[in-house]
């Protein structure tokens, strides 16, 4: 998906803050934080008053869960955790995810909707092509299967109400997949210089798979914790990493 100016300038505005956020607990470069980011801010899950709320958390650590949680609250947009041991994947605007984090919330999700929630993760668990290394040797395979997975995401759309929080999911989702094929595109053309290792579209393919993958994980994530389901099987192997204690404290001093 293409950024637009504004787009382009938040980027610009908050690098240096989702530097601090990814490069430093998660040993991200900056490139990789950048490329994290992009799909976030293309599918308008991140905003200004967002990460001005985030700039906050940072400038002042260390910083708990908690209290980085209640900065983020105290702005005009809502965080949700992607768990409950960490603290953001993504930033969101919807009250559903204010509601989602606050204590004694009244929202609760539709059982239609998470009928169609569960009968999607069940789909997505036999689709090799989001959690499978060796799939990546076959490009052509991979793009046939985000074609079809990109079906079963519109078969949900339909079904899902349509405010719910889980269309919400589905069409980032989509757009993920749309943003793929656009990436490696859909015909037989270039699917052997994406076998070629080391020729610039493997590079270009395998880059484009490991953002998708990136995304679904999180949206699925997302999805189970909402709906209360489970996920299963090598599916698992995308979902974000458990939070492990010293995460979030400063690297020990090297000595030279």
């Amino acid at each position: 998906m293409e950024l637009g100016a504004a787009e382009t300038g938040l980027l610009e505005d908050c690098h240096e803050d989702w530097r601090a956020l990814w490069e430093i607990p998660a040993g991200r470069n900056v490139d990789e934080s950048v490329a994290f980011l992009v799909p976030l801010v293309a599918g308008g899950y991140l905003t200004t008053l967002a990460v001005t709320a985030w700039e906050e958390a940072v400038a002042a650590p260390p910083m708990n869960r908690d209290e980085a949680l209640a900065v983020v609250k105290r702005g005009e947009n809502y965080a949700r955790p992607a768990n409950e041991g960490e603290i953001f994947y993504l930033l969101s605007i919807t009250p559903e995810a204010e509601a989602a984090i606050s204590p004694g919330a009244s929202w609760q999700p539709s059982a239609a909707d998470r009928d169609v929630a569960a009968e999607l993760l069940v789909r997505l668990e036999d689709r090799r092509v989001l959690y499978n290394p060796g799939t990546a040797e076959v490009p052509h395979h991979c793009i046939q299967s985000i074609v079809e997975i990109r079906r079963l995401l519109s078969d949900a759309l339909v079904k899902a109400s349509a405010k719910g929080v889980l269309s919400e999911h589905l069409r980032a989702l989509g757009a993920a997949c749309r943003r793929f094929l656009d990436r490696v595109g859909s015909d037989g053309d270039d699917h052997k210089a994406m076998r070629s290792h080391g020729h610039y579209l493997s590079w270009e393919f395998l880059d484009a798979l490991g953002q998708l993958r990136a995304i679904f994980g999180i949206h699925i994530a997302l999805v189970a914790a909402e709906f209360d389901l489970e996920v299963r099987g090598e599916l698992t192997n995308i979902l974000p990493p458990e939070p492990k204690a010293g995460d979030w404290t400063d690297p020990p001093a090297r000595r030279w």
